[in-house]
C-alpha cells in the first residue's frame, strides 16, 4: 500500500496583521486622542461624552499593556 501526499494549499491572508510596534503606536495615539477629547468635553460641561472618551482611552492603555508595552 502506497501513501500519496498532496500539497496543501493555503489561502492568502485577507488583511495583513500589523506588527506589535505599529499596534503599540496606534494604541498610544488612541489613548492620547481619547484623553484630549475627554478634556475638551469636560471643559464644555458634557460629562457623559467625557466619560465615554475616558473609557476609550483606558481601553487603549489596556491595549498597550497587552501588546507588551508595559515595562
Amino acid at each position: 500500500m502506497t501513501i500519496i501526499t498532496l500539497a496543501s494549499r493555503r489561502a492568502a491572508p485577507t488583511s495583513p496583521t500589523p506588527d506589535t510596534f505599529e499596534a503599540a503606536q496606534q494604541a498610544y495615539a488612541d489613548a492620547s486622542n481619547g484623553l484630549s477629547m475627554a478634556r475638551h468635553y469636560l471643559q464644555q460641561g458634557n460629562f457623559a461624552a467625557a466619560q465615554r472618551k475616558m473609557v476609550q482611552a483606558l481601553a487603549a492603555v489596556r491595549g498597550l499593556q497587552t501588546e507588551g508595552g508595559a515595562a
